[in-house]
């Protein structure tokens, strides 16, 4: 559950969407993240005690929110709003905290869970995002997002921008109910990283909202892609579900 010493950020949605008051305050939202990989055959016992983490985390006053999202088997990523990268000395000293309340054993069995940590940074890009007018679902209502990952030439941030801004003109002309975010990639990551992070209540509802937008922003999206595409040296696209009973809210927030 904890990223043992590991640093990372990215973003994620209201739990998560960042809101439209915030985002005219602040250009950018980062988020410090944790990745694990886990031994399919100690699945069951991660999480377990993943759970039992989060038990511990509510009666010593956890002080900060972490979202867990999960887009492959056995993969799971713990992602935390933060202001600058200083909260991660903060949040590694409030985890010393929780680990030590939970016990030496059970946090080395814990530990033995897992095969891999993985830390990477990432800022969302307010002036990127696309946020609909009537959207089709409640913010806390996002359970499901589809991530593409661009990999950029050099050189290419400013382009790459521009067709975003003029897609997000598309997708409001067509009264788009979706959420769209878009973030860059730091620590962890061969920039220039960005990522598109279209958000849904669930898979079905996702692929529902895309078909019935596709006919009218069919032509748009060629054009948007014709132009990204010679941007992008590699893409990747994965879909990510994020997971309620493994995410921690402080008390009062």
């Amino acid at each position: 559950m904890k990223p043992t010493s590991i640093l990372m950020t990215i973003i994620l949605f209201t739990g998560v969407f960042i809101s439209s008051s915030e985002a005219q305050e602040n250009n950018e939202q980062l988020w410090y993240c944790g990745e694990e990989t886990v031994k399919p055959e100690y699945i069951d016992e991660y999480l377990k005690l993943s759970k039992e983490f989060i038990e511990v985390c509510k009666l010593e006053k956890f002080p900060f929110a972490f979202y867990t999202w999960t887009s492959k088997p056995f993969v799971y990523e713990l992602w935390y709003p933060v202001s600058t990268l200083n909260d991660v000395a903060e949040i590694e000293k409030a985890w010393k905290k929780v680990t030590e309340k939970f016990g030496a054993d059970k946090y080395a069995a814990f530990n033995n869970t897992k095969v891999k940590n993985r830390s990477y940074t990432m800022s969302i890009r307010n002036e990127l995002q696309y946020t609909p007018k009537n959207p089709d679902y409640k913010r806390n209502e996002l359970e499901f997002c589809r991530w593409i990952e661009y990999s950029l030439i050099p050189g290419k941030n400013r382009e790459f921008e521009e067709a975003v801004k003029w897609m997000n003109g598309k997708r409001e002309s067509a009264g788009a109910g979706h959420f769209v975010l878009y973030g860059t990639g730091g620590v962890g990551y061969e920039t220039p990283v960005y990522v598109e992070m279209i958000g849904a209540k669930n898979h079905d509802d996702y692929v529902k909202q895309t078909g019935a937008l596709g006919e009218k922003v069919a032509v748009s999206l060629k054009e948007y892609r014709s132009r990204i595409y010679p941007l992008t040296r590699e893409m990747k696209e994965y879909d990510w579900w994020l997971l309620r009973d493994l995410s921690y809210q402080p008390a009062g927030n």
